[in-house]
């Protein structure tokens, strides 16, 4: 099948004519075959050489990858078929038959946990600090106050076994009493936190996550991913969404993104293309094994529908049906 050809040029004369329809079908016949093998190789190869003469920022500019990462990170509208697709690969994973046998190990193997609970244990200051400033917070004793009140609400008012001890009392009483125990035991359990995680050591805040982790290694995903119902799924993909909606229009999330664009050039900014590469482990080998892997079959298919001829006529045709291709060919100039 060959699509009709752009309205291009004509070349001037009959030698532009058959210089065009020569080179033409030379480009056709290199994006094939072995020819095709030899001129990816070719061009990776140069690709390579040619990195080693520029360096990233003479290149492109902070600014510019600025612009093109908020564009993108902040700026793009989300809409269209994005959520819905979100959803689709959610689905998809919630549906795979490898949860069906599979334990939490297998995404959290134990080395792997061994290494972060020791790195948790060196970072206890950072804990200790963070619950001593949660601790001095009205709003963490607030919520623990109401989360206490409305369990004791419930055992005593409502379906809990001392239901008849909370229907002895008269209301005011029982308020009272369910107020007075919230704050006192959000007292409690703030302040206990910090003292508790002091007192233990750090070999045996190791050897209780260890034992911790080994009761829940074994813990099997399927009954957790049949927990999840299909409507569930749609839900917390909206709700991700939504939220992932406003926080991309966050000063701060922009401003982070601006901080990390300015991290990348302070570390390979003045460093030249192909020694980025490299530091990244992007490789000749690997260049050639992913062109070699896509180029191929999407040349051929725009072969078979005519598009690369067209694309390769519309980029050539325009110097064959020019004066300069011409005076080329006649020896003269326009000088």
């Amino acid at each position: 099948m060959n699509m009709t050809h752009d309205a291009a040029p004509e070349p001037r004369s009959a030698a532009g004519q058959r210089a065009l329809e020569a080179h033409v079908a030379w480009w056709l016949e290199r994006s094939q075959g072995a020819a095709l093998d030899v001129w990816l190789e070719q061009t990776v190869d140069h690709a390579l050489r040619d990195a080693e003469a520029f360096t990233l920022e003479s290149v492109v500019h902070r600014d510019q990858v600025k612009t093109t990462a908020l564009r993108y990170a902040a700026e793009l509208p989300l809409t269209g078929g994005i959520p819905d697709l979100i959803a689709d690969v959610a689905h998809a994973l919630h549906a795979h038959p490898a949860l069906d046998s599979a334990r939490l190990d297998a995404f959290l193997p134990h080395e792997a946990i061994r290494t972060l609970t020791a790195k948790g244990i060196e970072l206890r200051p950072l804990a200790e600090r963070v619950l001593q400033e949660l601790r001095d917070t009205a709003a963490l004793q607030q919520f623990v106050e109401e989360l206490v009140y409305q369990g004791l609400h419930h055992v005593l008012l409502q379906q809990g076994p001392w239901r008849r001890v909370g229907q002895m009392l008269p209301e005011a009483v029982a308020e009272h009493l369910m107020a007075e125990g919230a704050q006192r035991s959000a007292q409690l359990l703030t302040r206990s936190s910090q003292a508790l995680l002091a007192a233990v050591d750090d070999e045996a805040l190791q050897d209780a996550m260890t034992v911790f982790w080994d009761r829940l290694a074994e813990l099997p995903l399927a009954p957790l991913r049949d927990g999840l119902a299909a409507d569930d799924i749609d839900e917390l993909t909206a709700l991700a969404y939504a939220f992932w909606q406003e926080l991309r229009l966050s000063p701060l999330y922009r401003g982070l993104i601006e901080r990390a664009v300015e991290a990348v050039f302070a570390r390979y900014g003045a460093m030249t293309l192909r020694a980025l590469l490299d530091d990244l482990g992007i490789d000749r080998a690997m260049m050639l094994d992913e062109a070699r892997r896509y180029a191929p079959r999407a040349l051929a298919a725009m072969r078979e529908n005519g598009v690369l001829e067209a694309l390769i006529r519309r980029q050539l045709a325009p110097f064959y049906a020019s004066a300069a291709f011409e005076q080329a060919i006649e020896g003269t100039s326009s000088a």
